[in-house]
């Protein structure tokens, strides 16, 4: 999850007057993220659609509530509001070698929708969160330059970058991917949308590919052989509400392949997916909210 907050950042450095997000998000939604298996899985329409009404975009917030995080707290002006966030695993993948997950956030941020294509400020908060993985024997996440693109023979849309690089999984898998995304947005909304770019599946220096992370003599890090790893893909949307002013819906939806190599099996992801979300969430209300 935290490599979707990362790359939404990158990405808002775009500022593209393309049309509606359907655009964006239609294979996505329509075709789903398709996964090694050959299956696909389909993520859903934005919650939220542009052109709502204050009370039908009220009667949306209503049906994001529960009993544990009510409207009124949801749209509380604090970094420590509540946040929704659904997990499902997809059944039809039960007993392959590896799990499909399907990750769903929504949270209330209050800041101006054009701050978050501000190419100055979220350069800024870019820095700051690549910055707190100083640790990590991963490459940071960059976006590949005209010449990396014309070696490869790519050639991009206007509003199209490509990010790639290495991140390390809780030093248990070592994830190295070239992400294709997009943004758009209107006078109510920012739309990103990622995915694995398949041209870079067989590439020399950013391949789609996993590798297993073991301990060897004096804690040196040992690497397993690579495997390919093709199958993410997700999109976020925020917009802004009517009421309350300033306060916009944030929301996050995300298919991704878990192979079984990366934890033996068990639910380590699933199991701290909830604190990198409550950290990616406070993380970007926190900058929001800076002056």
């Amino acid at each position: 999850m935290k490599l979707l907050f990362t790359v939404v950042s990158l990405l808002s450095l775009l500022v593209s007057s393309a049309a509606a997000e359907e655009l964006l998000v239609a294979e996505l939604v329509h075709s789903g993220v398709r996964m090694e298996s050959g299956s696909s899985m389909k993520l859903p329409p934005p919650t939220l659609p542009d052109g709502l009404s204050a009370a039908d975009q009220q009667k949306v917030l209503a049906q994001l509530a529960d009993e544990r995080h009510p409207v009124e707290a949801l749209l509380r002006k604090t970094v420590v509001a509540p946040f929704v966030l659904k997990i499902t695993d997809d059944p039809s993948a039960a007993g392959q070698a590896s799990r499909v997950c399907h990750v769903d956030l929504w949270f209330v941020a209050y800041a101006d929708l054009a701050q978050i294509s501000d190419e100055k400020f979220v350069r800024q908060q870019f820095e700051a969160e690549t910055g707190s993985d100083a640790n990590s024997s991963g490459s940071p996440l960059v976006a590949l330059s005209p010449a990396d693109l014309a070696a490869r023979h790519i050639t991009l849309a206007p509003d199209e970058r490509i990010f790639a690089g290495t991140i390390d999984l809780f030093d248990r898998a070592r994830l190295t991917a070239a992400i294709d995304g997009r943004q758009s947005h209107s006078d109510e909304s920012v739309v990103v949308a990622i995915s694995i770019d398949p041209r870079f599946n067989a590439d020399a220096q950013f391949p789609n590919s996993w590798r297993g992370v073991t301990r060897g003599a004096g804690r040196s890090l040992q690497l397993g052989e690579p495997q390919p790893y093709r199958a993410a893909g997700g999109y976020m949307k925020a917009s802004r509400l009517v009421q309350p002013s300033g306060a916009l819906l944030v929301e996050y939806h995300l298919a991704f392949e878990e192979p079984q190599g990366w934890f033996n099996g068990s639910n380590l992801l699933r199991s701290k997916l909830p604190l990198l979300c409550q950290d990616g969430v406070r993380k970007f209300r926190r900058r929001m909210a800076a002056p």
